[in-house]
């Protein structure tokens, strides 16, 4: 174990400086580069999605509810208010991915929702939900639920949090805009299921209820809520606990118009507690065959989590990146983030 973390991070990319590591070769690279801090401006505890409307980028951040706030640029982002919606009083909802449709105008979500009524309160486990919002997400209309691990909850679960359930997600519309793919945390069910889930729904259905379904095996029959799934990151110990060594959760996704791939960070624990030893980073060229997470950000404490890369040009936005963005890690981004193709050069 103690040897452990000394081979994990030579393929560190930090302060601008690439290592070599031949697990890299053959694959896309970045480089982080030290810039000023961009705070997010509201708390929030989960992906903070963004998208453009009218000149102005909004971004979302949640903690137990959402608030809103908008501006000419990532640096720049003020007005901040708080989301209102049709749901139950007292219903919690993280907004982690959204949607702009460009020819409607009408804005679509998606949220994390933790019930507070399990016989283990308050530990629960999550659901994700679609909301729709026609003011650019000033006020919103609850959809219902369109994931749900379909198990049953485990209270003897010891890992802190969750005794099961699906969350800690996001979603982006592939890049033949024919489904919206969902990567979700499954925390539930068999260990062979557990990790990081996928889930589609057709363009024409948007991601709302009834239209969301499962990979497993090979085919899309699984319903979004129950049905089973094969995980595209799986866990060798599951979430039960105490020890999670070795679980990614909380992907975000976007599609580098300048590597022609898409990305994905990850999160990482490494024993109780969700504790994580580093930032992880994936490649893929059509959402199912992925390449092995490496490391390329070291925690610096045990709440560097929700790792998120948002572009820094106009629409550029949380799914829609080119060679340069920011990388956002929890409630700030300290550093711009450089993508790199195989044989490049760094700075």
């Amino acid at each position: 174990m103690n040897e452990y973390p000394l081979i994990l991070f030579t393929s560190f990319l930090i302060l601008g400086k690439m290592l070599n590591s031949d697990e890299l070769k053959n694959e896309p690279q970045v480089v982080l580069i030290p810039n000023n801090t961009i705070p997010v401006p509201a708390p929030m505890d989960c992906n903070s999605p963004v998208f453009w409307a009218d000149g102005q980028i909004y971004m979302f951040n949640s903690e137990g509810f959402p608030r809103r706030s908008n501006g000419t640029s990532l640096s720049q982002l003020t007005d901040t208010i708080q989301c209102q919606w049709d749901g139950p009083p007292g219903k919690t909802w993280w907004i982690e991915a959204v949607w702009k449709d460009p020819k409607t105008g009408i804005l679509y979500g998606w949220y994390h929702h933790e019930p507070k009524n399990l016989p283990c309160a308050p530990r629960t486990a999550p659901k994700i939900g679609a909301i729709i919002s026609q003011d650019n997400g000033t006020t919103w209309k609850d959809q219902g639920f369109v994931l749900e691990n379909g198990y049953p909850i485990d209270t003897s679960y010891d890992n802190g949090f969750f005794v099961g359930g699906n969350g800690d997600f996001h979603v982006i519309l592939d890049r033949g805009k024919k489904y919206f793919y969902f990567l979700f945390s499954n925390y539930g069910g068999p260990v062979s299921e557990q990790g990081i889930g996928l889930a589609r729904s057709s363009f024409k259905n948007k991601g709302q209820p009834g239209t969301v379904f499962k990979y497993f095996n090979g085919s899309w029959k699984e319903g979004g809520l129950g049905g089973q799934v094969t995980p595209i990151f799986p866990t060798p110990t599951g979430w039960k606990g105490p020890d999670t060594f070795d679980c990614y959760w909380g992907p975000s996704i976007h599609w580098n118009t300048y590597l022609k791939q898409y990305v994905v960070v990850l999160n990482r624990t490494i024993r109780h507690g969700w504790a994580g030893d580093a930032i992880y980073i994936a490649y893929s060229d059509d959402l199912f065959h992925w390449t092995a997470p490496k490391p390329f950000y070291r925690a610096t404490g045990e709440f560097d989590w929700y790792p998120l890369i948002i572009g820094i040009k106009k629409n550029e936005t949380d799914t829609r990146c080119g060679q340069e963005g920011r990388l956002f890690i929890r409630n700030q981004s300290k550093y711009s983030i450089r993508f790199l193709k195989d044989g490049e050069k760094g700075l």
